[in-house]
């Protein structure tokens, strides 16, 4: 199952971001800013994420 959603970025910029329960990683699937740069996730942001992606995973299997 694949959950998507927007990640509000520390920078400011916002990252639509894609949940793959199966492999329990994040894909971004934007992460350009507007000048092209590549906006990553801090460490904390992505364990964050991780923990709210599999949150919204248990709820829709419900």
């Amino acid at each position: 199952m694949h959950i998507g959603a927007w990640w509000q970025h520390e920078c400011g910029v916002k990252i639509l971001c894609s949940y793959d329960e199966a492999e329990d990683d994040i894909y971004m699937c934007d992460p350009y800013d507007e000048s092209g740069k590549v906006v990553e996730p801090s460490t904390t942001a992505q364990k964050v994420m991780l923990k709210h992606f599999r949150t919204l995973a248990k709820a829709k299997k419900r």
